[in-house]
């Protein structure tokens, strides 16, 4: 067997291909057996054979694209559709539970308008029997890289060994594209750091992580109160915008720093903590089940962050973070060029 560069390979194929970021979009996936994309063409693809064609039919939808993105959506698409196998392997990053979900490829290529659901608009389909997910926590520090890219579709078969050794211990059975010179640079290495960060975060002491969350609402403008360390009845921090605590919004915080996700009990104990007046947030960098998501939009005072988001919100508010604070996630900024 050859890769797309006529390349000699193993009999083993690795294919990341990842799906829109949120818990509902991967409950979606895992519960239909999919991995979907668009990249703008909404239209099938299963009898156009050629990359040239397929270009010519992103131009149509996107005029203004460069060349280098056109050769780099076009390239994606073609693994999706005429590249993957069945019986490749399928790579699915959760990164809200910081896991990766894996399987089989079936079947060959469909198109679906709405392949996961009506607000996600990804036709371009491949099926696929999900087998069981590893952590990435037990990943190298080249693998999570390499995992962090830009792209949505592309091989890790230079993982191989690693990749068939972490679905092994698992709870399951079993080429670079051509992008934008400066603005896809910016986007690449934003993403790798957003994963280098929120492996930080994973590292902390769940105390710590409260008084991290702390600190951002401070950075923020809040005045801050840390529960006593030991039960906490729900309320892991009270925040107020002035300093005795009598001017609104009052928010109650709980923060869970685990792999699991935290569910709708969760979030009802949180909510029953409040009285009138006063909001609540919640953070878990294991992200929320399907109920909890469900719980927070019937009760509009109540707010969800999940790890990607108190990684974007730390980014945010790092400057005006204390120095303690720092010092739990040190962060150094970094100018990178871009084309005007």
């Amino acid at each position: 067997m050859h890769n797309e560069r006529g390349e000699e390979m193993g009999e083993e194929r690795f294919w990341v291909v990842r799906v829109p970021k949120g818990q509902k979009v991967i409950e979606a996936v895992k519960r239909q057996g999919v991995v979907a994309v668009g990249f703008s063409i909404t239209q099938s693809l299963g009898n156009v054979k050629d990359r040239e064609s397929m270009k010519d039919l992103y131009r149509s939808v996107c005029p203004d694209a460069r060349e280098r993105r056109v050769n780099a959506a076009i390239g994606q698409l073609h693994r999706i559709v005429h590249v993957i196998k069945e019986g490749d392997w399928i790579l699915t990053p959760d990164r809200d539970r910081r896991i990766v979900l894996f399987g089989r490829a079936r079947g060959s290529y469909e198109f679906h308008p709405n392949a996961i659901d009506e607000e996600h608009h990804y036709p371009h389909v491949r099926r696929v029997k999900w087998m069981g997910e590893f952590s990435r926590d037990d990943m190298s520090t080249a693998l999570r890289n390499t995992m962090g890219g830009l792209a949505t579709v592309f091989d890790l078969g230079k993982h191989a060994r690693e990749l068939l050794r972490l679905m092994q211990q698992s709870k399951g059975t079993g080429g670079k594209d051509d992008t934008e010179d400066g603005i896809d640079l910016l986007e690449d290495t934003r993403a790798k750091a957003d994963e280098l960060i929120a492996d930080l975060i994973a590292r902390i002491d769940p105390y710590d992580l409260q008084d991290l969350v702390a600190g951002l609402l401070h950075a923020m403008g809040y005045r801050t109160r840390v529960s006593e360390r030991g039960p906490d009845q729900g309320v892991d921090v009270v925040a107020h915008p002035d300093a005795l605590g009598f001017e609104s919004p009052k928010i109650k915080v709980q923060v869970k720093h685990r792999q699991s996700s935290a569910g709708g009990p969760d979030i009802r104990n949180l909510v029953g903590t409040l009285a009138e007046g006063e909001k609540g947030l919640f953070v878990s960098t294991g992200g929320f089940t399907t109920e909890a998501l469900n719980e927070a939009r019937r009760n509009p005072r109540l707010t969800l962050i999940n790890a990607q988001e108190l990684v974007e919100l730390l980014i945010e508010y790092y400057e005006q973070l204390d120095s303690d604070y720092k010092a739990l996630i040190p962060l150094r900024k970094v100018w990178i060029p871009i084309s005007s």
